[in-house]
């Protein structure tokens, strides 16, 4: 049977990460000078991950199967926050100026620079599908984003403007977390104002808003969506049913929610198991606790940090970790990350945006126009370059719009037949 794997990192003296079994608690792997801060580690695809150094502008990346960094690279500035699409073709990282730096992995490359926040970026949050992006800061703004559109150079030059954003928390921004079911699924927040806001993303509405007792660090909901957990400053635990209705929108503080109790220091973050049955929280306290969700139980305590644990993810492919130890497992291909843009005609690995109706500020998801980062290989610079390729599939683009045109003018004949066949039917007897 396989297991789940978790990867913790802690800000003590040996800056070490560690690997293991959430079934067992069995350590798996240890990783030497991970110096990470809550958010600013990112899974790159299924079998590498990076980190970010809280003090420095440098960003590492490390192979599941190797103790020490494989890529070590410098950022323009220091990256406080890190996320990547879960094929980990891009990387995206956020700084302490407000601007967010888009990468792609395979080549290297700096792709995109944006200007997403006034103050520091304090989290970065992919939704499932990874068509679009919330970022949140100090500012205490969220803003969402079409990954479509970051990735485009040419949207970017003209200014870019976030699909949609929100001010109604008070004070920074300290997690988002977005649930199953791509752009259309909810997003959760939190922030140091002692509320938890669930937001739908494609309406722009305000879901609900939860007040906790003290300040939130960080918040998840299980794979079903109906429980929520909350880590807050206390080092409590706050559990809210979803499924309670009416669900109220701002219930009174004096209604404590239940909570689980252990820690000692502030829960920095949360991961849960795929099969929804185990909850993982981290704390300031150098402990990583495992609680069984469904009887709100404490089952087991993880002391191998020797420092605060700063960021906590579930991995579901331990195998995967197995096959590359033995050479059997494909290793994705990773580069130095570059400081600096380069123009797209002097790149070797060009990425060609097809943009859809995101550059018209609408989710391309819900009116079927494409709006993809599709990164190509120039084999023979001769014989096919870039633009040719981008050519050919604008034209299958406007080919499939004008049969999806055609298709519906007939659906609209038929209908229009059906009605003129069935009314006879429906009209009184005389």
């Amino acid at each position: 049977m396989n297991s789940d794997v978790v990867l913790s990192t802690s800000s003590d003296e040996n800056n070490t990460a560690h690997l293991w079994d959430l079934r067992t608690s069995t350590l798996l792997f240890s990783y030497k000078n991970v110096s990470a801060q809550n958010a600013s580690v990112a899974l790159i695809g299924r079998n590498h991950f990076a980190s970010s150094e809280p003090n420095k502008s440098l960003l590492h990346i490390w192979q599941t199967t190797k103790e020490q960094a494989v890529i070590k690279s410098s950022t323009p500035e220091k990256i406080l926050s890190l996320t990547a699409t879960r094929d980990g073709v891009f990387i995206f990282g956020a700084s302490v100026s407000g601007k967010l730096y888009g990468w792609e992995v395979s080549t290297g490359n700096l792709i995109s620079v944006v200007d997403i926040h006034y103050k520091a970026v304090t989290c970065l949050c992919l939704c499932d599908d990874d068509t679009a992006l919330a970022s949140g800061a100090e500012d205490a703004i969220i803003h969402v984003w079409f990954v479509s559109s970051l990735l485009d150079e040419q949207a970017v030059g003209r200014g870019l403007a976030p699909f949609k954003s929100w001010s109604d928390h008070s004070l920074p921004i300290t997690c988002l977390r977005w649930l199953s079911g791509g752009f259309a699924g909810r997003l959760i927040s939190t922030s140091l104002d002692r509320t938890c806001r669930m937001w739908d993303a494609p309406s722009g509405a305000l879901l609900a808003t939860l007040v906790m007792p003290c300040a939130l660090h960080c918040a998840l909901v299980d794979p079903l969506q109906t429980v929520l957990f909350a880590g807050a400053a206390t080092g409590d635990i706050f559990v809210v049913d979803l499924t309670a209705a009416p669900f109220p929108r701002a219930p009174s503080p004096d209604a404590a929610p239940h909570c689980l109790a252990g820690h000692t220091g502030a829960v920095s973050c949360l991961a849960i198991s795929a099969d929804g049955c185990l909850l993982v929280s981290a704390s300031a306290d150098s402990t990583v606790r495992i609680w069984d969700v469904r009887s709100r139980q404490h089952l087991r305590t993880m002391t191998q940090h020797k420092g605060a644990v700063t960021s906590l993810a579930v991995l579901p492919f331990w195998p995967d970790v197995q096959h590359q130890a033995t050479g059997a497992a494909a290793v994705q291909r990773v580069q130095v990350l570059k400081r600096h843009m380069q123009r797209l005609d002097d790149r070797s690995d060009p990425v060609v945006v097809l943009r859809g109706c995101a550059d018209e500020g609408v989710h391309p998801v819900l009116d079927g126009s494409p709006a993809l980062s599709v990164p190509t290989t120039q084999h023979d610079s001769a014989s096919t370059s870039w633009e040719v390729r981008q050519a050919e599939l604008e034209a299958d683009n406007a080919q499939l719009r004008n049969t999806n045109e055609r298709w519906q003018v007939l659906a609209n004949q038929l209908y229009g037949e059906a009605l003129q066949a069935a009314l006879p039917n429906l009209r009184p007897n005389s």
